[in-house]
């Protein structure tokens, strides 16, 4: 009772993880220009909650690397 079996460790790599690493998840799928720094601030500071939501936050509002092209001139 007081050990973890292989479905509690199952559990957790199927769904705790993802969770926590959404917003680097999103930021990688969206092509967001800054995506390893989100990456980063997700790693180190996801587990503080805080973190978490301004890697979300960071991940969902922040410019594509398209988008970013665009602003500063490349494609014009």
């Amino acid at each position: 009772m007081g050990s973890f079996s292989i479905w509690h460790w199952l559990i957790v790599l199927l769904f705790v993880l993802p969770i926590s690493f959404l917003p680097s998840i999103i930021a990688f799928a969206r092509g967001h220009a800054q995506k390893w720094i989100v990456f980063i601030v997700n790693f180190f500071l996801g587990w503080t909650g805080i973190g978490w939501i301004v890697a979300l936050v960071w991940a969902i509002v922040g410019k594509t690397a398209a988008q970013a092209r665009i602003d500063n001139g490349v494609f014009q």
